[in-house]
């Protein structure tokens, strides 16, 4: 798999509109406080901010509970797997503007984010 920029780059808009998997989540603050943050990161640097985050392993919020609703998308279903890059969209919660940030992990469980919008 490769480990570059080139395949985030290549996703449209067209082809997330009508390919792949789009997916209603539910995010804690602490968790969209680090998504927020997320920069360019032109040299895919692990996010270390986001490796020490520990939210007692659920980043998907109860229905009960004080949440970010966050539309994630994935070219599979299964979004957690490594290598493949996440989209996900939210507006924050803090300056109320959009964000638009990719994720994804390698095989060793290290976390990349890149600020998209």
């Amino acid at each position: 798999m490769t480990t570059s920029l080139d395949n985030l780059k290549d996703f449209t808009i067209g082809q997330m509109m009508t390919e792949g998997h789009l997916e209603q989540c539910r995010f804690s603050h602490r968790l969209v406080e680090i998504l927020a943050k997320a920069t360019r990161n032109e040299n895919l640097e692990i996010s270390r901010e986001f490796a020490e985050f520990d939210d007692d392993g659920d980043f998907f919020m109860s229905m009960d509970s004080e949440h970010v609703p966050v539309t994630q998308w994935c070219e599979i279903e299964d979004c957690n797997e490594p290598y493949y890059w996440s989209i996900l969209m939210f507006r924050d919660p803090y300056d109320n503007s959009s964000r638009v940030v990719g994720l994804r992990s390698d095989g060793s469980a290290n976390f990349y984010l890149v600020k998209i919008i």
